[in-house]
């Protein structure tokens, strides 16, 4: 997380306006404005976010919780924080003109910028969209956006994305999962022969197990090269 002297060097450089301040700084200085709730073909929880400091909740495993594990591991995310106060959209409906009082799932804080991101399922956008045209737009490139959600962050100069679990890649975020403890913890020293090694027979046999690896390591490797420095 950003120290307090570190946020408003971040608020300066990105000429944040008056009104942008105050609400980020109110939504880095409240609880979750709501509590997430399990539901039928859901899995809720809390991620033990090292990058803020305390548990995030999610409400899915493969739209949420994927979103949060990639900020988590996106040196360009500086801090993030779940269900932030309700904003109001305004948008045509079917008949007429409509005001809905919406919570985001969350707010992040970016080198570059910072705003309100909503996950949904693709197919509940899908489904969402025949009902709420002017709310739910999906792009020729296949992205979806929220036009009301962007133009009421556009009023604050601030940013609103729609993200749809289409584009969580699951080999990749499986991956981080299972990497997880690695990537957040110390880095043992690596003896330069033995990364050479490894990326020697990695490459000559892709998918290689990393018992098999081992095994292949520890028939090279002498005892005075023992596998832990490995």
């Amino acid at each position: 997380m950003l120290s307090d002297e570190a946020f408003v060097q971040w608020c300066q450089r990105l000429a944040l306006s008056e009104e942008a301040r105050t609400i980020i700084t109110r939504i880095r200085t409240s609880p979750p404005s709501r509590r997430v709730q399990g539901r039928a073909g859901n899995v809720s929880g809390q991620y033990p976010s090292r990058k803020m400091g305390f548990g995030i909740q999610f409400e899915s495993r493969h739209n949420e919780l994927a979103a949060i594990t990639l900020m988590e591991h996106d040196p360009a995310v500086l801090e993030y924080y779940a269900q932030p106060e309700r904003i109001k959209l305004t948008y045509q409906g079917p008949r007429k003109r409509v005001g809905v009082w919406h919570t985001p799932d969350f707010f992040v804080l970016r080198e570059d910028g910072a705003g309100w991101m909503e996950c949904k399922m693709e197919d509940a956008l899908i489904r969402f969209a025949e009902q709420h045209s002017q709310r739910y737009v999906r792009a020729s490139d296949g992205r979806w956006t929220c036009p009301p959600g962007m133009a009421y962050a556009k009023a604050v100069g601030l940013s609103y994305w729609l993200r749809s679990s289409r584009e969580t890649n699951l080999v990749y975020f499986e991956n981080l999962r299972f990497l997880e403890e690695y990537l957040i913890g110390t880095r043992a020293s690596v003896h330069p022969e033995a990364v050479t090694t490894i990326r020697s027979l990695v490459m000559q046999q892709p998918g290689m197990s990393l018992l098999d690896l081992l095994r292949t390591l520890g028939r090279r490797w002498n005892a005075r090269q023992p596998l832990q420095s490995v």
